[in-house]
C-alpha cells in the first residue's frame, strides 16, 4: 500500500471513530449524566427528611421526657400526702 492509501484509511477510520464517538456521547453519556443528576437530587432529598424526620422525634422524646418527669413528680406528690 502507498502512503496515500493509508492516508485514505486513516482519514476514515478517524472520521468514523469521531462520528462513533459522538452517537455515545449524544444517546449514552447525555442521558447517563442527566440520570446521575436526577439521582443526586433525589438523594439529597431524602438526606433532608431523614434529618427532618429524625429532628422531629428527638423533639418528641424530649416531649415524653418532659412528661415523664412531671407524671414522676405528681405521683412523688401523692405519696407525700
Amino acid at each position: 500500500m502507498t502512503i496515500a492509501e493509508w492516508g485514505t484509511i486513516v482519514v476514515i477510520a478517524s472520521t468514523i471513530i469521531g462520528f462513533l464517538n459522538n452517537v455515545l456521547k449524544t444517546n449514552v453519556k447525555i442521558p447517563l449524566d442527566e440520570v446521575r443528576k436526577e439521582l443526586k437530587d433525589i438523594r439529597e432529598q431524602e438526606s433532608t427528611k431523614h434529618e427532618k424526620i429524625d429532628e422531629d422525634v428527638r423533639g418528641l422524646d424530649s416531649r415524653v421526657s418532659n412528661v415523664e418527669g412531671r407524671v414522676q413528680a405528681l405521683e412523688g406528690q401523692k405519696g407525700v400526702h
